[in-house]
């Protein structure tokens, strides 16, 4: 039996706290989900000392996407939870270090847990300090990925599913063959999909697009898109130019219809590139409404179609309040040195370590 989110937000445990956040965020512009309520959801589980709960909370208060906007406060989260043994908080509290020492420790820190956690037989965070060793510069390269393929062998034995596919990735770059790899991941992630799980149709309809079977990757999309993960609806339309001129009109009502106001909006806001040249609508009439539910990518379209300067500025802000970090990059080109900084390492800590300059 699935477990509510409530009970999964009791439990703290790894996977399920990412099962948790991929259902609420990734469904973000739907009223009954969203930043606020994965803030809520997070906060009552940091509350019984969940390290993991306390980073996400953490990534949450500080770029402001679903809390209060408090980089101290933020920070202070992101600390504690890398001291009681997170790393992922440990990698996103050195972004924020004062001094090149504070960030080394911090560094040296999320590397020390990610071994010894999987030395304890914590596959998933085998497969982490996997991505981890990719990120890190210098060092024998080749040492280095033979230690990322055994990390990611674990992972992937495991039936962690994302890891099978970074161990065909990692394949493909030493000039191996990956595609046993990917298959492996396929099998393992298939059940997912035919549960419902969106997100793991989508990507399997990634893993079916590296190994050359476009048709069903576009099927496995459209089944991600009808189950409400908005990045494959974008996909879709910004592929179907180029797939089928003729499906794009068909897409851009249903879009704009109400089903995806997100993927609505990228369309009208370049029709000819992104939609085929038949597509009709008012651009700034949509991309006005979704911007007013709260759809962060709307507004970074919309500041496209303002004249004024001002405009433009206010409305990059709200897309960059409503997490859109294409907003925020633009917003830190004309800004001064701090609030720059501050920008950056908004978009550091959405998107994650791999986001951020070492």
């Amino acid at each position: 039996m699935r477990r509510s989110r409530e009970a999964v937000a009791a439990s703290g445990d790894r996977e399920s706290w990412d099962r948790v956040r991929a259902e609420i965020w990734l469904g973000s512009n739907r009223p009954d989900r969203g930043p606020a309520q994965a803030a809520s959801m997070f906060g009552d589980a940091c509350k019984t000392g969940s390290a993991r709960a306390c980073t996400y909370l953490g990534k949450i208060t500080i770029t402001g996407w679903g809390a209060h906007q408090n980089t101290a406060k933020g920070v202070a989260l992101l600390d504690a939870a890398c001291e009681g043994g997170e790393p992922h908080a440990c990698q996103l509290a050195a972004v924020f270090a004062e001094s090149a020492a504070s960030r080394q420790r911090l560094q040296d820190r999320a590397r020390q847990l990610l071994e010894a956690t999987c030395a304890k037989g914590d596959a998933g965070y085998c497969g982490e300090l996997a991505l981890d060793l990719a990120r890190e510069e210098g060092g024998s390269r080749t040492a280095s990925t033979d230690r990322q393929r055994e990390l990611f062998e674990i992972a992937c034995k495991a039936g962690q599913a994302g890891f099978c596919f970074g161990l065909a990735q990692l394949e493909v770059t030493r000039g191996n063959d990956g595609a046993p790899h990917v298959r492996r991941a396929i099998t393992l992630i298939e059940p997912a999909c035919r549960g419902g799980d969106a997100l793991r149709c989508d990507d399997l309809a990634t893993m079916f697009a590296a190994l050359g079977d476009d048709s069903r990757s576009l099927e496995l999309r459209r089944t991600a898109c009808d189950g409400g993960y908005s990045p494959a609806c974008l996909e879709l339309v910004s592929s179907c130019e180029r797939r089928e001129p003729s499906d794009c009109q068909t897409l851009v009502d249903r879009f704009c219809g109400g089903w995806d106001l997100l993927a609505c909006a990228h369309c009208l806001d370049a029709p000819g590139e992104r939609c085929g040249s038949a597509v009709r609508g008012d651009a700034e009439v949509v991309l006005a409404s979704g911007c007013d539910r709260g759809i962060g990518a709307a507004c970074t379209a919309l500041s496209k179609h303002a004249t004024a300067l001002p405009d433009r500025a206010r409305y990059l802000e709200r897309g960059c309040d409503h997490g859109d970090l294409l907003a925020c990059l633009e917003l830190a080109k004309n800004a001064g040195p701090t609030r720059q900084r501050e920008l950056r390492r908004r978009v550091c800590i959405a998107g994650g370590p791999s986001a951020c300059e070492r």
